[in-house]
């Protein structure tokens, strides 16, 4: 599990990112500098919750666009080994890619919102 402490800028904590849509993803904490002011700053469990799209998002960005190697390497405390983020199955536990699952409608959809299913190509 990842730190929970984040240390930002006032500017950055007060972006739309950090407030989230409508709760927050971290609360404001002590005052640890005061030139520049900064705060520490802990996640909530909604902010917790985006660690595996900010590792993805991350690791993208390791690939494409950092050409010489990553400026921030995480690891896995108890082995050391480089934590990633890798999709897998709910049930069964075996890595997915996107030409090995579907979607399909689930309890939430409103009418309207997907657009309907294509017709085979001839």
């Amino acid at each position: 599990m990842p730190s929970s402490s984040v240390s930002v800028s006032p500017a950055t904590s007060s972006s739309s990112v950090w407030r989230g849509w409508s709760r927050p993803v971290c609360s404001a904490g002590s005052r640890y500098s005061e030139h520049p002011p900064r705060y520490d700053y802990r996640l909530t469990d909604k902010g917790r919750d985006l660690w595996p799209v900010l590792t993805a998002m991350r690791q993208w960005g390791d690939r494409y666009s950092a050409p010489l190697g990553p400026p921030l390497v995480v690891t896995h405390k108890e082995c050391g080994s480089s934590a990633d983020a890798v999709l897998v199955c709910g049930s069964c536990g075996e890595r997915v890619g996107p030409r090995d699952v579907k979607a399909s409608a689930g309890p939430g959809l409103r009418q309207g919102q997907l657009l309907p299913d294509r017709a085979p190509s001839p």
